[in-house]
């Protein structure tokens, strides 16, 4: 995922800067835009919520009227004077006409105290007469002519209407029929059948009316506010007022809207598209307060914000951005001085690198790759001139005339002191430091190992002298310390080196599991005594051969070797030794050999080359002793024994003493098998050779003796003892086992025979073969 976005991302450090620095910004843009939409929520539920509730007062407004007058209306249902009325018939009394004008002046004083309504009018179908709270009309077709002379309404239409059944009902008077004709003041009546205690007859109706203006105005409240229209519906969804006009079809989409939610009492409230509705449904009269606002209308105040929200949040965008790039172009001024720099010593283009800083860290890693390369080279040239001038110090090779101080000085080596001397450490094995490892090139295991010695030994060394060491050989590492020449003595001082090697010896053999040999020189004076002290631990280290190996050896622990001394070995242990060998007895020749060795032994210093000179002394008369020995693949043995290169591999004296006495066991036990198994080895040499050789006439018991390597007479007796005949009988029969196939397959004379099976002429092959056959070669072939 990382790898794809980087792909995309721009490759150049600036850009990438400034849009860094833009995405830090569109956080808190991201943030504010965020809370705007919350915002924006809020206030067009707040908005919603204020017009619905404008909505809602103008309903309790209106239901509060509608409630007033029914009120009124029951009111007149159970006044005395309205009672009365309904039962008279004409021609009225002054009485009755008088309660007329009682009627009257009631009805006057109801209407003077709603101000919301306009009239009340009772409607007597007996008498026939109608009273208004304005006057009292004794023929109902004058009323009709007065209210509803202009209108479409017929006065059949209208006493129908008036002899109808209400229970209390609001409706247009001019509504009859279906039809809505067009008044100059509609009006909203609410009316109502007498008497209330005969659901089944009507003796009277009480009509109130309401000017449609006055509803209108209660509801234009709403309008004024979102300036949309507000139309009431009665029960039956019928319109009863209109702040605007609605025409059919918008009220069937209007009704066709609400469908969903039935005529139930309560509050909702729709948002479709470009419009949006509010209902209320009167719990009282199930009048519908609908409102239809226009969005754009709706909405404007929350666009406004909105417009100044964006309007802000660009031109954030637009400042943040400017910002960015300055601050990104000064923050960059530096990376392009560095790229400047390093453009001219970059081994690779700018355009193979993913940004700046890629071709910078490139460039420095290219750049410290190189000096550490370099720094490598210089270390490890410094580290062979410095190894090349302790080795020529050591040596001695140093011209009289070479600027021994500055060379000093050069390679770090500092010898305050003018006394010194040598520590050989000899290396012999380091695989169990490697056993769980596998698969390292052996010098690199070298190397490993002869760092490890060399921190070991200068950091002793250095806790009292100052020292430094050096690689003569692979296996060999010289130390060369500097001591100093005054104040304790040259014993006191080299019993502390030594006591150093000696640490160091086993520490480095105990926690690492190296084996090896240390030798210690004296103490020299002098640039010229380093040679001294060097051919001292090298002389002291030869005596590893004496001493053994993994051992510190001092050479001020040598005795001076006596140079006419010889080593031990008088004439009748070395017969001892040939008689032991002869016979095979290994304990015997053990004793002779142990008792030889533990004389040398006891005899101190014993030089190096005498005690070689005696080791091969010995193998020189187990030699000797074999090849008088006539035994059967003595030459084989002998070039598998191989004492001398086994002899050779091996470096302390008690290494070849151990190889002698294996070189001894397996002498003596080749003489005794030989011995004791000699019926089935020689015996089968023997019968082999003469199938071979059988042709050749000369075929003597010497000449076989003499190529199977023993002795004529041994041979003779020793064939006859395993086979019951003499050898010359076998190889007499061989002959003629042959000759006889070549007489029966025919093809050869007598004399050719003769030749070919490897006898000297054909009367010796005549006689030979009548002798053992009973007949001769030509009888032997007729048969």
């Amino acid at each position: 995922m990382r790898k794809r976005f980087l792909r995309f991302w721009p490759r150049n450090l600036l850009l990438s800067w400034v849009l860094s620095y833009l995405l830090m910004l569109c956080i808190p843009i991201a943030v504010s835009f965020a809370f705007y939409n919350n915002a924006y929520g809020v206030i067009k539920s707040e908005i919603m919520r204020a017009n619905l509730g404008l909505l809602r007062q103008a309903q309790q407004d209106v239901d509060g009227h509608l409630q007033e007058i029914r009120q009124l209306s029951t009111q007149l249902a159970f006044h005395a004077e309205e009672q009365g009325l309904m039962y008279w018939e004409q021609p009225l009394t002054a009485n009755q006409r008088y309660m007329l004008a009682s009627a009257q002046a009631t009805f006057r004083t109801y209407a003077a105290s709603g101000s919301f309504i306009d009239s009340f009018m009772l409607y007597l179908p007996r008498s026939q007469y109608v009273l208004t709270n304005r006057a009292a009309y004794g023929d109902p077709k004058q009323l009709h002519q007065e209210l509803y002379g202009s209108t479409g309404l017929t006065f059949k239409a209208w006493q129908d209407l008036m002899n109808d059944r209400y229970t209390g009902q609001f409706m247009h008077l001019n509504q009859a029929g279906g039809t809505v004709a067009s008044q100059t003041e509609p009006m909203v009546s609410f009316m109502r059948s007498l008497p209330l205690s005969n659901p089944t007859s009507t003796m009277a109706t009480v009509v109130v009316s309401v000017k449609e203006s006055k509803l209108l105005d209660t509801i234009r409240a709403v309008q004024a506010v979102n300036k949309g229209t507000v139309l009431i519906l009665d029960a039956e969804r019928r319109p009863i007022a209109s702040t605007g006009r609605i025409e059919p079809d918008e009220l069937s989409k209007i009704l066709e809207a609400f469908a969903p939610f039935g005529d139930a009492a309560g509050s909702t409230q729709l948002d479709r598209g470009g419009t949006v509705m509010n209902r209320i449904v009167s719990a009282t009269t199930e009048w519908q307060y609908v409102s239809v606002i226009p969005s754009s209308t709706f909405w404007v105040k929350a666009e406004r914000i909105r417009a100044w929200s964006l309007a802000g949040l660009a031109f954030c965008l637009l400042l943040g951005g400017l910002f960015a790039y300055v601050l990104a172009r000064r923050q960059y001024h530096p990376v392009g001085e560095i790229l400047r720099l390093l453009s001219g010593k970059a081994r690779q283009a700018m355009e193979r690198h993913r940004d700046e800083y890629h071709f910078i860290r490139e460039a420095l890693r290219d750049s410290f790759d190189e000096s550490a390369h370099m720094q490598r080279q210089l270390q490890q040239q410094s580290s062979v001139m410095r190894s090349n001038l302790l080795f020529r110090l050591l040596k001695g090779r140093l011209e009289s005339a070479y600027p021994i101080d500055e060379a000093l000085a050069a390679y770090d080596l500092s010898f305050p002191r003018d006394s010194f001397a040598a520590v050989i450490f000899y290396i012999e094995d380091f695989s169990d430091l490697f056993r769980s490892t596998g698969g390292e090139d052996e010098e690199k295991r070298l190397k490993f190992v002869q760092h490890i010695v060399r921190n070991i030994v200068e950091e002793l060394t250095n806790k009292t002298y100052v020292g430094y060491m050096t690689d003569l050989e692979d296996n060999m590492m010289t130390l060369l310390v500097n001591v100093p020449g005054d104040g304790d003595s040259a014993e006191q001082v080299g019993s502390r080196i030594l006591e150093m090697a000696t640490e160091a010896q086993s520490f480095i053999a105990s926690r690492f599991y190296i084996d090896h040999t240390v030798s210690v020189s004296a103490v020299h004076a002098g640039i010229p005594g380093i040679r001294a002290a060097y051919t001292e631990a090298l002389d002291t280290l030869e005596y590893k051969m004496v001493f053994g190996t993994n051992r510190v050896i001092a050479y001020e622990q040598l005795q001076e070797p006596d140079p006419i001394q010889t080593y031990y070995y008088p004439m009748d242990k070395e017969q001892h030794l040939i008689n032991a060998v002869k016979t095979g007895n290994f304990e015997k020749a053990m004793d002779t050999l142990g008792e030889l060795f533990e004389v040398n032994m006891a005899m101190k210093a014993v030089p190096i080359d005498v005690s070689r000179c005696f080791m091969f002394d010995l193998v020189g008369t187990i030699m000797k002793t074999l090849d008088e020995i006539q035994l059967a693949d003595k030459r084989q043995f002998m070039r598998s024994w191989d004492p001398i290169t086994r002899l050779l591999k091996r470096e302390t004296l008690q290494d070849m003493k151990r190889e002698m006495e294996s070189l001894l066991r397996q002498a003596c036990e080749w003489v005794d098998e030989n011995k004791k198994s000699r019926n089935t080895g020689l015996r089968d040499r023997v019968y082999q050779y003469i199938q071979e050789h059988y042709r050749n006439s000369n075929l003597s018991l010497a000449g076989i003796a003499e190529d199977i390597g023993v002795n004529s007479a041994y041979l003779s007796r020793f064939f006859k003892e395993q086979h019951g005949e003499s050898l010359l009988d076998t190889l007499s029969r061989i002959r003629l086992d042959h000759a006889k196939r070549l007489l029966r397959d025919g093809g050869h004379t007598v004399s050719e025979i003769a030749t070919m099976v490897g006898f000297y002429n054909s009367n010796a092959f005549i006689r030979t073969f009548k002798k053992y056959e009973g007949v001769t070669p030509g009888q032997y072939k007729e048969i």
